[in-house]
């Protein structure tokens, strides 16, 4: 049981990391201050930690 607390509990860090990263993302988009380049990093940075914790959750 504890186990599978520890993983739900990972899984909501890396959900919660991956929206933040998708906040920074939408507020350079908004603010027009981030580039192409920087954007792509921020979701693909977002994509990957939403894969993490699918994986996460699978595992628990």
């Amino acid at each position: 049981m504890q186990s599978q607390l520890d993983g739900i509990a990972e899984c909501v860090t890396l959900l919660v990391r991956s929206q933040a990263v998708s906040m920074k993302a939408l507020r350079g988009l908004l603010n027009e201050e981030a580039s192409d380049r920087t954007l792509d990093e921020q979701l693909s940075t977002n994509l990957n930690l939403a894969r993490d914790a699918e994986e996460k959750l699978i595992q628990s």
